[in-house]
């Protein structure tokens, strides 16, 4: 089974496992790679993805209450180090994943260094999206637009008051994923800068391009201290919005393309 979105494909783990391989592109350092797949499973899948998870991966899994949430991030683990072995080569057990001090994963090596190719990820209610890149920094968010949410309080606690009133000004059916791609935006380019979302908010100022396929990005680190970046938007189906941004402004987004045995 999988689910064929707009744009981004949400393979099964079982597929992914089983029959499905990814196309690497030899030109990798022109462009962010974009996969999906859903955190699905069956015993066999499960079975397989535990095996190649490390010590400490399992003892996490274990700590989760809900047995769903377990499932969720033993195949979410396991379908990401098969994934990233097509790009290293190296078998899925074999793949290291090494943690920044900010919470940031990334690819490392058995003598500590980390390798060129590079990645971050998001999940959002039973879906998972990663961004792989060589030799450049990543950040991608993948989130559900919620209907149950008082998108307007969230804005004007978190956003700045510039955001708050593009997004309050327009029309209601708008205004809900008006505020989730300001909100994908902010969280895509945050952990592309390794900072995450304990940085403020309303400091990461988002204005749409026309068009809306991306964003300029405004990052006031400090008093006098400023960056600029870009953050582009996936094509996802109705119900969702996704981000990616990287390092520099010379990138592509690149859908992943599967081929099956």
């Amino acid at each position: 089974m999988e689910f064929r979105d707009s744009g981004v494909t949400f393979l099964s783990v079982p597929q992914l496992l089983q029959s499905a391989k990814p196309v690497v592109k030899a030109d990798l350092e022109s462009g962010v790679d974009v996969w999906g797949y859903l955190l699905d499973g069956d015993a066999q899948a499960i079975e397989q993805c535990g095996a190649w998870l490390t010590l400490e991966e399992r003892t996490r899994a274990s700590r989760f209450i809900r047995p769903e949430d377990q499932r969720r991030y033993i195949v979410g683990r396991g379908g990401l180090r098969k994934l990233l072995s097509g790009y290293t080569g190296l078998d899925p057990a074999a793949v290291i994943i090494q943690v920044g001090p900010e919470g940031k994963p990334a690819l490392g090596n058995q003598d500590g260094g980390v390798l060129r190719v590079r990645f971050n990820l998001s999940h959002s209610h039973g879906r998972m999206l990663v961004g792989i890149t060589s030799r450049r920094d990543v950040g991608v968010d993948l989130e559900q637009i919620r209907t149950t949410t008082d998108i307007l309080k969230l804005a004007e606690r978190f956003f700045s008051p510039d955001e708050l009133n593009t997004i309050a000004l327009q029309d209601a059916s708008s205004q809900r994923e008006s505020f989730y791609r300001h909100w994908v935006a902010k969280e895509a380019f945050l952990k592309f800068k390794g900072v995450g979302l304990q940085f403020p908010l309303g400091q990461c100022r988002v204005t749409m391009v026309v068009g809306n396929a991306s964003a300029a990005i405004d990052w006031q680190k400090g008093p006098t201290d400023s960056e600029r970046g870009v953050v582009k938007f996936l094509p996802l189906s109705d119900g969702w919005v996704g981000a990616v941004a990287a390092e520099g402004n010379d990138w592509t987004v690149r859908l992943g393309e599967w081929t099956f045995d």
